[in-house]
C-alpha cells in the first residue's frame, strides 16, 4: 500500500509540475501578445517618421508637424507618453506635446548615445527614466536613428512608453507567493518587476544564470534555477517582445507549484495511516486469536497423550470412545473459557444391520471406511475430531463452530453420503443413508460437556424418526425445540 501510494502521489507531482510548465507557456505568451502589440504599432510608426524626415543639412531638420500629426496616437493612447525628435546634438526639436520655450537636450540619455555612437542599431529600448517632459512620470523610451541620405547621424525618433502600462497588466497576474513578472531588457537590465523589490532597486541581470540560460535558449522557452539570495528554486517563463531587446519573464516557485499537491499528500498520507492503524490493529487480534487456537489444539493433545496416548479405531481410523470423551471434555472447559461456541455432530448409518445381514460384514465395514472418507473431506484436520463411538455410530467434534456452522456441515456429510449411491435393497431409499443430528452450545460454568452429546443423540433420534436420511439439530444451552431438514 505504501509502495502504491508514494508511486501515486510521484506521478500526481509531476503531472502538477509539468502541467504548471504549459499553462505558464500559455500565459507568458498571451502577456507578449498584450505588451507586443501597442509597442509593435509605436516602432512602426517610429519607422515612417524616420523614413518621412528628410534632414536638410546639419544641425537643421526638415519641418516635422505634418509626421508627427499623422502619428496614430488612437491604439496607444494608454501606453504613449510623448513622441520627440532629436537633432545631432540631442535638442528637441519636434514633440508630440506642446514644447516648453527653453526646448530641452536629451543628449545626455542612454537610447540617444546608444544611437549616435552605433550604426544599424535598430530599435532601441533605453534604461528607465523620469520623464522632462511629463511631470517626471516613470518611462522607457523606444528609439530609432535618423540619418542622412549619405549615412551620417541627424538625429533620434523617440517614443516615451508609460511604465504604469505594463504595471497595470503584471499586476492582473496572480503568481503566488514568491512569483515575479519583469520587463528584461536583453543586455540584462531589469525595466520592470511586480511585485517591485522592497529595496526599490533595479538590479543589472547580465551575469545571472538565469540570464545565460535564457540568451541560450532562442525567443522563448523555460529556465530552472535555484536563487542565490534566497535560496528557492524557480521555473522562469520567458518570451521576447516582438522584434524588439526586450523580455518578458514570469517566474513561479516550485513551492508555489507544490502546494496543491502537498494538501493532496496530506489527505492522502492521513488515510494511509488510519488504514495501516486498523491493519495493525486487526493483525494484533488475528495473531492472538491463532496463539489461543493453538493452545487449545496443544491442550487437546496433551489430554490424549495423558489418557495412554494416541487411541484410535482399527477400521475407520477416527478416535475411540475414551480418547473422544477426553476430548470432548477439554474442548468444552476450552470454549467455556474463551466463550466461543462449542458443537458435536452425531451420525447413524440408516438401516446398517439389514445391510450386514443382505450383503454380509464384510460389505458393512467397507460402508464404515468409505462414511468415514466423508468425514475426513468435511473437517478440517488438526482442529475438528472424528470419532467412532461404536457399532454404526459416528461423531465430529468441531470447536469454535455455532449452531449454523454445524447445520451446515451436517447436510453437506448427508449429502456426501447420499451422492455415493452405495445399493441398499433393504432400504426404502434403495441406497445407504446416514442420520445426522447435530447440537450446539455457548457452554457456561457448572455445565457439563455430557448435556452437547446427549442433545446430539435426541437429535438423531428425530431425524430417523422423520424418515432417515435427514439432518436434525437443537441449540443445547436453550433447549429450543428440534428440527430437522431432509
Amino acid at each position: 500500500m505504501l509502495m502504491l501510494a508514494i508511486a501515486m502521489l510521484a506521478g500526481a507531482r509531476h503531472a502538477a509540475r509539468h502541467q504548471r510548465e504549459r499553462t505558464m507557456s500559455d500565459l507568458v505568451a498571451a502577456l507578449e501578445r498584450d505588451v507586443a502589440r501597442p509597442i509593435g504599432l509605436i516602432d512602426l510608426s517610429l519607422q515612417g517618421i524616420a523614413a518621412t524626415m528628410q534632414l536638410a543639412e546639419p544641425g537643421q531638420v526638415a519641418p516635422v508637424s505634418r509626421p508627427l500629426a499623422l502619428f496614430d496616437l488612437g491604439t496607444t493612447a494608454e501606453i504613449l507618453d510623448t513622441v520627440v525628435v532629436l537633432d545631432a546634438e540631442g535638442n528637441v526639436v519636434a514633440s508630440s506635446d506642446p514644447l516648453p520655450a527653453e526646448r530641452p537636450n536629451l543628449a545626455d540619455r542612454d537610447y540617444f548615445r546608444v544611437q549616435q555612437q552605433r550604426h544599424g542599431v535598430g530599435p532601441y529600448v533605453s534604461q528607465p527614466y523620469l520623464s522632462r517632459l511629463r511631470d517626471d512620470a516613470q518611462s522607457i523610451a523606444v528609439s530609432r536613428r535618423l540619418t542622412s541620405p549619405d549615412g551620417v547621424f541627424r538625429g533620434v525618433v523617440v517614443a516615451g512608453l508609460r511604465l504604469a502600462y505594463f504595471e497595470g497588466i503584471l499586476s492582473r497576474l496572480d503568481l503566488g507567493m514568491s512569483g515575479t513578472a519583469s520587463l528584461v531588457r536583453i543586455d540584462g537590465q531589469l525595466v520592470l518587476s511586480h511585485p517591485a523589490r522592497a529595496d526599490g532597486l533595479t538590479p543589472d541581470l547580465s551575469g545571472s544564470d538565469v540570464l545565460h540560460g535564457i540568451t541560450r535558449s532562442g525567443r522563448s522557452g523555460q529556465v530552472v534555477s535555484t536563487s542565490r539570495m534566497d535560496g528557492v528554486e524557480r521555473l522562469h517563463t520567458y518570451c521576447q517582445v516582438g522584434n524588439l531587446p526586450l523580455l518578458l519573464v514570469v517566474d513561479t516557485s516550485f513551492e508555489d507549484i507544490d502546494a496543491a499537491w502537498w494538501r493532496k499528500t496530506r489527505v492522502i498520507g492521513s488515510i494511509l495511516l488510519v488504514l495501516c492503524g486498523a491493519v495493525a490493529v486487526l493483525s494484533v487480534i488475528a495473531r492472538r486469536e491463532m496463539f489461543q487456537r493453538i493452545a487449545a489444539e496443544a491442550s487437546l493433545v496433551d489430554a490424549v497423550k495423558q489418557q495412554g496416548g494416541p487411541s484410535t479405531d482399527a477400521l475407520t481410523g477416527l478416535a475411540e470412545r475414551l480418547r473422544f470423551n477426553a476430548l470432548l471434555r477439554e474442548a468444552w472447559q476450552h470454549a467455556a473459557r474463551d466463550s466461543a461456541p462449542l458443537s458435536l455432530l452425531v451420525v447413524d448409518i440408516d438401516l446398517i444391520q439389514a445391510f450386514n445381514d443382505r450383503y454380509g460384514r464384510p460389505a458393512g465395514d467397507e460402508v464404515l471406511t468409505r462414511v468415514d472418507a466423508c468425514i475426513k473431506d468435511v473437517i478440517l484436520p488438526d482442529v475438528d475430531v472424528g470419532a467412532r463411538l461404536g457399532g454404526d455410530e459416528l461423531a465430529l467434534l468441531l470447536p469454535d463452530t455455532d449452531a449454523d456452522g454445524a447445520a451446515t456441515l451436517a447436510e453437506l456429510l448427508r449429502a456426501s453420503v447420499d451422492g455415493l449411491g452405495i445399493e441398499h435393497a433393504a432400504s426404502p431409499k434403495a441406497k445407504v443413508t446416514v442420520s445426522i443430528g447435530w447440537a450446539s452450545s455457548l457452554p457456561g460454568r457448572g455445565q457439563e460437556p455430557e448435556l452437547l452429546l446427549a442433545e446430539a443423540k435426541r437429535a438423531v433420534f428425530v431425524a430417523k424418526r422423520e424418515g432417515r436420511n435427514r439432518v436434525a439439530g437443537v441449540l443445547a444451552s436453550s433447549r429450543d425445540a428440534l428440527h430437522s431438514a431432509a
